[in-house]
């Protein structure tokens, strides 16, 4: 067992391995039963220390929200080999594989989902932080781990949705805007496509894109490469969905609204929370189908289902070729899943408590104890 300050974990239970390190299941010392995710950043000639800090040790520190992931400590070793990150174990997955068994939601459930979801991100939104690869991978389940149940197995009213993987995230200033194209191409915002600066609308059409597959089981759009995704919303740009019957109204308005090409179009997330939709406890049945009216063929809808029905596993979605995009957000992406709870980046640091290092010398460490300089956060 590798004792890291107040937490250890056995190099055996691993959770995953990704391009930039692995994730391994902890605990605090103290209470063992209590567990956490610990991830150790490799410091290479590829992934400099220094870089991997600034990606990983700046948002999260400002980021308390019960629907976002949270960080307890990140420790760096003195030897310079790597950074450990400590933080909250999500013990139920991810949404990708909650859905992948579900296939598709009840709108009561994907008003929960939303509503957790909305509320962080409104959060977020008020700390001028961005996400930039919201999708149903980076979304983790948390639910009573006494129970005895996989959160498949529970209705979604007993799980706790939270965002975690903020390896893409960054601050914006002030009317600032940011340019680089990075994300998921599936959820990745029309303005994103097409290389135009963006702000936080570009998340607010990844969660319109990720509700919507919540509801139907498939996503809105679809192509087999970003080319071909930025010339889809380019020659639709009033492009809308199509709706299965008996949906609320209200959703599939929000839903469109959410899902507009035009950014300035789309709600802020302080106008989203507080949608009818969001603060009603329930919806009453419609039939009445709503679509824009074009035949889907025509503007690249993705009508087959994301997930085979006589599967339990997610069919493979293409994405495009790695030299279209920034080759690491697809090493990453497809190497280690958000459940694994790998973070990056985080911001607005407030003051953490620092520990001091052992008394047992400046070059002595107690067995199965790492050297480490500490920071903690309350």
């Amino acid at each position: 067992m590798i004792k890291l300050g107040d937490f250890q974990y056995d190099p055996r239970d691993s959770l995953g391995r990704g391009q930039f390190g692995s994730v391994y299941r902890g605990s605090f010392i103290t209470k063992p039963s209590k567990y956490v995710a610990i991830k150790f950043i490799e410091n290479s000639r590829d992934t400099p220390l220094s870089f991997v800090l600034k990606r990983e040790i700046s948002v999260l520190t400002a980021l308390r929200h019960p629907n976002i992931v949270r960080l307890y400590a990140y420790y760096i070793d003195e030897k310079r080999t790597g950074v450990y990150l400590i933080m909250e174990m999500c013990n139920g997955g991810d949404l990708s594989t909650y859905l992948s068994v579900k296939r598709s939601l009840s709108v009561n459930s994907v008003r929960l989902i939303l509503r957790q979801v909305a509320h962080a991100m409104n959060e977020m939104s008020k700390l001028k932080v961005i996400h930039r690869d919201l999708k149903p991978a980076n979304i983790l389940l948390c639910h009573c781990k006494h129970c005895g149940k996989q959160a498949t197995d529970l209705p979604t009213e007993e799980i706790t949705f939270k965002i975690g993987d903020f390896g893409l995230a960054r601050e914006l200033k002030r009317n600032e805007k940011a340019a680089t194209v990075c994300g998921s191409p599936v959820y990745m915002a029309p303005e994103v496509h097409l290389m135009k600066p963006y702000d936080s609308k570009a998340d607010m059409w990844s969660l319109g894109t990720i509700i919507y597959e919540c509801l139907t089981g498939k996503v809105p759009f679809f192509a087999d490469s970003i080319f071909a995704m930025a010339e889809l919303f380019q020659r639709h740009p009033a492009a809308k969905p199509p709706f299965p019957n008996g949906v609320d109204p209200r959703l599939s308005s929000l839903i469109c609204s959410m899902l507009a090409v035009n950014p300035d179009e789309r709600p802020d997330f302080g106008t989203l929370i507080e949608h009818p939709f969001l603060t009603d406890n329930a919806s009453p049945k419609y039939v009445k189908s709503e679509s824009s009216g074009v035949p889907t063929h025509q503007i690249g809808f993705n009508h087959k289902p994301m997930y085979n029905q006589n599967e339990r596993t997610p069919k493979p979605v293409r994405h495009a070729k790695e030299d279209t995009v920034d080759v690491r957000i697809y090493r990453e992406s497809n190497r280690i899943k958000a459940s694994d709870i790998g973070f990056k980046d985080l911001i607005h640091a407030q003051k953490p408590k620092r520990v001091r290092s052992s008394s047992w010398g400046r070059n002595r460490t107690k067995p199965n104890e790492h050297r480490v300089s500490a920071v903690l956060f309350k």
